[in-house]
């Protein structure tokens, strides 16, 4: 068991801020799911190449339906993905495609403390 914001964090955070209450405009909102973080932990070498879409940087990206992107998980559910995602690349290689997860792609890395 775990807690349901573990698998449904930011995709709660994009319905949330963006489309139900109008706080932040979708590019804001992405920055604080990407470059934000990713600059926090910049400080690990893993990190520096994380959170923009730049030559040489890591090529983890995310398509999605913005009207239909929600999260599912529940404290009875906790595991329940988020919907809306129609193609996610993990360095490159797709773990979701057309929707549907590639069971098969294990393209993730760890991420080091180390310098």
């Amino acid at each position: 068991m775990t807690h349901p914001r573990s698998i449904g964090t930011f995709s709660r955070f994009l319905r949330l801020m963006v489309r139900e209450t109008g706080l932040l405009a979708w590019p804001e909102a992405l920055r604080r799911c990407s470059a934000l973080p990713a600059g926090v932990l910049a400080t690990s070498q893993s990190m520096r190449r994380k959170g923009r879409v730049h030559a040489g940087y890591d090529a983890d990206l995310i398509a999605f339906h913005p009207e239909v992107l929600s999260d599912r998980a529940t404290y009875q559910h906790p595991a329940r993905p988020s919907v809306g995602m129609r193609h996610v690349l993990v360095g490159g290689v797709p773990v979701v495609r057309n929707g549907a997860d590639v069971i098969e792609a294990l393209p993730g890395r760890p991420i080091t403390g180390g310098r």
